[in-house]
């Protein structure tokens, strides 16, 4: 016989206390830095290895921290290969692994060959890289990046003349920028 949930709700109730008789420690703020998660794994292509980010928090530097790890599923391996990565792609043979690398003052692309553990700098650049993606045959890498646009001439004005007090050059305005202020 079957006993509806109303009739058994009570007494899971009344265990709860018996339960909980010994006190749980609180979370404290420094525990923080205690913490370590799993984030953003990518399965290999032929499915014997995955690559993962694992993070947490630096207690000296106060900040964030990220470290790539490869783990092989066929010898449960597991060994870090970077830190402070992220935009992590697989070649389409799974020989290789790129990633986007904070560098001072920028970012690069390293490319990083699992037979060998070795790794190359593929480039660095000033201004943010995201988004790679290798082509279908493992030969180029694609990514995005800002690149500043340089506003076009449309008039080249002539030179003052020594002495001349003449209005200040002309502004080319190509977007709108309104403003809550009202200013703009």
């Amino acid at each position: 016989m079957r006993l509806p949930i109303w009739s058994i709700l009570p007494i899971a109730l009344l265990a709860l206390p018996v339960l909980a008789a010994d006190p749980l420690p609180v979370l404290q703020p420094m525990d923080v830095f205690e913490l370590e998660w799993a984030d953003e794994p990518q399965v290999s292509p032929d499915g014997k290895a995955v690559v993962y980010q694992r993070r947490g928090f630096d207690l000296l530097k106060d900040r964030r921290r990220s470290t790539l790890w490869w783990h092989s599923l066929e010898r449960d391996l597991q060994q870090p290969l970077a830190t402070d990565v992220r935009g992590v792609a697989w070649s389409p043979k799974g020989d290789r692994l790129a990633w986007i690398a904070s560098a001072e003052g920028g970012s690069e692309v390293v490319v990083y060959w699992l037979a060998t553990s070795r790794s190359a700098v593929l480039m660095r650049s000033q201004t943010s890289v995201s988004d790679l993606a290798w082509s279908p045959d493992g030969s180029q890498l694609a990514l995005l990046q800002f690149v500043p646009e340089q506003p076009p001439k449309w008039v080249t004005m002539p030179t003052a003349p020594e002495g001349a007090e003449w209005a200040p050059a002309a502004k080319v305005i190509e977007a709108a920028r309104y403003r809550a202020d009202g200013r703009g």
